[in-house]
């Protein structure tokens, strides 16, 4: 996190494209469902943020923050593979890396960057295929909801001797604050 930023500080936010990457030896989903993957978890996303109470913005400009979303090293297990193994009972669709980055509208500056791997709760054992809208939807909404959790357990606390940019400061409206006590004429 840039010492200069303070998280809550713009008036709304925009979602950037979500990026998805698979795990090497992952099943890979095809494009109609990695689009839809991305389009729900963009949904869930939005509905999460505005929950806290920051308004959606369609684009970034000055004083929104774009939230940048990917779901990197995705490893969902294919429960076809696992047709006469001895596995009777598996308790997880995969996991996934979740990162998260928020970058300055106007500047398009990164401000904050953060990752979590998480299990994907749910499972063989459930008798539904991960890839489907329902299963993953259900595992991305609790995903959300534990990271939003977890990142403001997590985040870090900068003591700096500086206030922090505002959001007109990031974007030439005003000029920075001044740092230490005003020179003698």
């Amino acid at each position: 996190m840039k010492p200069d930023y303070r998280v809550g500080t713009y008036r709304g936010f925009s979602l950037g494209e979500t990026l998805v990457t698979f795990e090497r030896g992952s099943r890979v989903l095809g494009e109609d469902q990695v689009a839809e993957l991305k389009r729900r978890f963009d949904g869930i996303a939005r509905e999460v943020i505005t929950e806290g109470g920051t308004p959606y913005a369609v684009e970034p400009g000055p004083c929104i923050a774009e939230v940048n979303l990917a779901l990197v090293d995705l490893d969902l297990v294919d429960p076809k593979e696992l047709t006469g193994t001895r596995t009777s009972v598996l308790h997880s669709f995969g996991a996934a890396t979740l990162v998260l980055e928020i970058r300055d509208g106007h500047t398009g500056e990164a401000l904050l960057r953060y990752g979590r791997r998480r299990r994907l709760e749910g499972g063989y054992a459930t008798g539904a295929d991960p890839a489907t809208g329902a299963p993953l939807s259900l595992v991305l909404q609790r995903f959300a909801h534990d990271f939003q959790r977890d990142f403001q357990r997590s985040m870090p606390h900068v003591e700096v001797d500086a206030p922090p940019l505002t959001c007109e400061q990031r974007a030439g409206q005003l000029p920075p604050v001044a740092e230490g006590p005003p020179l003698p004429d």
